[in-house]
């Protein structure tokens, strides 16, 4: 999608090559713009070259001058439009069908009537207030006297709300100026942006919004982004693909009381499909009382396909100004993401209805909450999982409201007082506790699993559906590889180990008691305590792999000689036979001579040892009787293509050939052999297939024998070739 570029007019005596580099020189001084209103009107505007110029891509007043929408509409239908002035006031829509940009910028308030539209078809709309950067310029939609819904529409392109030199990353800044009208709201704070009744439809691109309140002479009620409306109308900020939607308000120079970030005090609808949506906000609890980074006072929706959904409150909750996150109507969130609040203290009045993938509440600044979290209804019976306090947090945690969830959940505080019934369908409930757990309703799980350094009595916990007991937990320390999350178990139970880390260079071989010590034997039964377990890791550089090898054969009473081809072969420690005894003979780091003594008759199979590897190679050899003629091994390998069941002419043609030679044809079978790391079912089927089709060419140059099919798989840990080997061992008379 298109994205801003905002050019100024060189100076005369200003190079074209610097210009390149100073995007925003322009011909009109600063002070003398700022001093400007433009006005976008419907009809009756200057026309241009009177009170205001067109050149590189932006409008620029010599004096405050009101401005047709139609001749804004013009100029883009020849490349991306700034409107750049001290003040800008958009009192009519503007629709344009180009995916050019169309900027306001300001270095002062940038103020959008009620119920316009603002549209693109693809290009990006941008409200760029304070763009001298001196925290003196706000951006207000509606708010006046007309009270019907506003709209922004891009049809792809991103809408983009903020200030300074970059809006994208910068706030637009409250400025007690411009006072909206009470004609449909009777009072209202100011704001770095003032949001009223006005609707964002992206269609794919991002919805940016970016609001800060500096400190105001008068100290009056200031929020870093205001939201709000009339009439029962639910605004929605929607868009689609993976067009993100965020919110970010910032009162942390607010002076009075109520200083909050974000403020939303009517019902809204956030929509994406892929794109996260996020509510990000501080406010400022050195001073005032009642600080806030969010606020959500209405009923409201946020609804994703996949995309994450987070409500993050940056206030820094020691301070004695702080009063918490606040959820004062309903809250639904639906995705197939995962949901999360961050704050260091929440107050909840309104529900949470989480129909997510998981969702959990936690602290911000640090691991724990600076105050007791009393919980209201949380409605997670959609969801996965449900997690409330982050591990380690040192406050209590109240469970005040019915709280269910569709799986686990996780409950981690000083001391949990259950007040309200708490249900995990089908799953355990864990609380991890310094202080212990006060039941006064309802608890339904598999499991109440009690964790911590508190002492229980798991006896004294009623628990519908399952039995409370005491767990303990396993932290793992990856050493350097991916982060790994901490498990519960019971005593006397065997520990579920987690799926491995990942450390780029190396091969995950196992989890330790300590730093450096072995790898621990699978199943591990730890004692009755907390325990931390390390990684163990070993470079992929000293990895032994197989990559190929012969069938052999031999006759009852002789050696069988076994040649494996691989790297690192010269780290394997044993190899074991299923009958007769098996020893190395010559190992390097490609090549692997074994020989098998005193085997019995038929087929036999080999396992093969080292610190990174442990192979069963299945039907790799025979033995036949003494008295029979000399053996002869053909293997299809080479006859089929990959993942290919299908013989060739070519390949039928030279196995006729090879079975020609074959006195004794009652002797002859056909092995399909799986060689791969874990063999499945589309293996064995495979190898099957090619037995049978070799068995097919047999049956045309013997057509009284019926060829002996084998599949044999390999147990344990195989070799890295995903593959099937079908192999015919006969006796052969003929040379």
């Amino acid at each position: 999608m298109a994205k801003t570029q905002l050019f100024r007019k060189p100076l005369a005596l200003i190079s074209v090559a610097l210009i390149a580099f100073v995007p925003f020189l322009s011909a009109q001084p600063a002070n003398a713009v700022t001093n400007f209103t433009v006005t976008v009107v419907a009809s009756g505007g200057s026309a241009e070259n009177t009170n205001w110029s067109f050149a590189n891509g932006e409008i620029t007043p010599s004096a405050s001058v009101s401005i047709n929408a139609s001749d804004i509409v013009g100029k883009l239908s020849t490349g991306s439009v700034v409107v750049y002035s001290g003040r800008i006031l958009v009192n009519a829509s503007i629709i344009h069908a180009t995916a050019n940009t169309l900027t306001f910028k300001s270095t002062g308030n940038i103020i959008v009537g009620g119920g316009l539209t603002v549209q693109s078809q693809g290009g990006d709309i941008v409200f760029n207030s304070d763009s001298d950067a001196n925290n003196t310029g706000h951006v207000r939609m509606g708010f006046d006297a007309t009270c019907t819904m506003g709209n922004v529409n891009t049809n792809g392109g991103d809408i983009i709300v903020g200030g300074g030199a970059n809006p994208r990353t910068t706030s637009a800044w409250a400025q007690n100026t411009d006072a909206h009208s009470t004609a449909c709201l009777a009072s209202g704070p100011v704001a770095g942006v003032a949001l009223y009744n006005y609707s964002f439809n992206a269609a794919g691109g991002d919805i940016s919004v970016r609001g800060a309140a500096p400190t105001i002479s008068g100290n009056p009620s200031s929020r870093g982004i205001n939201m709000n409306g009339s009439g029962g109308q639910t605004a929605t900020f929607q868009t689609s693909g993976s067009g993100t939607v965020y919110f970010y308000g910032d009162g942390n120079l607010i002076l009075n009381n109520t200083a909050w970030g974000v403020a939303v005090n009517a019902p809204i609808s956030v929509i994406t499909d892929s794109g996260d949506i996020t509510f990000e906000g501080r406010g400022n609890p050195s001073g005032p009382t009642n600080a806030r980074g969010v606020a959500v006072g209405s009923s409201s929706t946020f609804t994703s396909s996949t995309g994450n959904i987070s409500f993050l409150d940056r206030t820094n909750g020691a301070l004695a100004g702080y009063t918490g996150i606040f959820f004062g109507g309903a809250i639904a969130a639906t995705t197939g993401g995962d949901f999360a609040v961050q704050a260091d203290e929440i107050a909840q009045v309104g529900a949470l209805t989480l129909d997510v993938d998981n969702a959990s509440i936690g602290a911000n600044t640090t691991s724990s909450f600076t105050a007791v979290y009393s919980t209201g209804a949380i409605n997670a019976a959609n969801s996965n999982s449900l997690s409330i306090g982050s591990p380690g947090n040192t406050s209590a945690i109240t469970l005040g409201g019915a709280i269910t969830s569709g799986g686990p959940i996780g409950v981690n505080a000083a001391t949990v007082t259950v007040n309200a019934a708490v249900t995990a369908t089908g799953s355990p409930i864990t609380f991890t506790t310094t202080g212990g757990v006060t039941q006064n309703a309802t608890i339904t799980a598999s499991a109440l699993n009690l964790a911590g350094t508190a002492t229980y009595n798991p006896q004294s916990f009623t628990v519908a559906g399952g039995s409370a007991q005491t767990v303990f937990t396993a932290t793992f320390d990856s050493q350097g590889g991916s982060a790994v999350s901490s498990v519960t178990f019971a005593s006397g139970s065997p520990l579920t180990l987690p799926t491995p880390p990942t450390l780029s260079g190396f091969e995950f071989s196992g989890w330790s008691q300590t730093a450096s010590g072995s790898a621990l034997a699978t199943p591990f039964t730890p004692s009755a305590a907390n325990l931390t377990l390390f990684a163990k890791w070993l470079p992929l550089s000293l990895k032994t792999s197989l990559s190929s090898w012969t069938p052999a054969t031999a006759t009852l009473g002789q050696a069988v000689r076994l040649t494996l081809i691989g790297s690192n072969l010269d780290a394997v420690q044993s190899v074991t036979s299923s009958t007769g005894t098996a020893r190395i003979v010559t190992k390097t780091g490609d090549r692997l001579e074994v020989e098998i003594t005193s085997a019995a008759l038929g087929n036999g199979s080999i396992q093969i040892s080292s610190p990174t590897l442990v192979a069963s190679l299945g039907g790799v050899f025979a033995v036949v009787a003494a008295d029979s003629v000399k053996l002869s091994t053909f293997s299809t390998r080479a006859l089929f293509s990959t993942n290919s069941s299908v013989l060739t002419a070519q390949a039928q043609r030279q196995l006729i050939a090879s079975l020609k030679k074959i006195s004794d044809p009652a002797s002859i079978v056909i092995t399909g052999s799986v060689a791969a790391q874990r063999a499945s079912a589309a293996t064995r089927a495979l190898a099957l297939k090619r037995a049978q089709a070799v068995a097919a060419v047999v049956a045309q140059v013997f057509t009284n024998v019926e060829p002996k099919l084998l599949v044999l798989a390999p147990r344990g840990t195989a070799p890295l070739n995903n593959n099937a080997v079908v192999s015919i061992q006969a006796p052969a008379t003929r040379n």
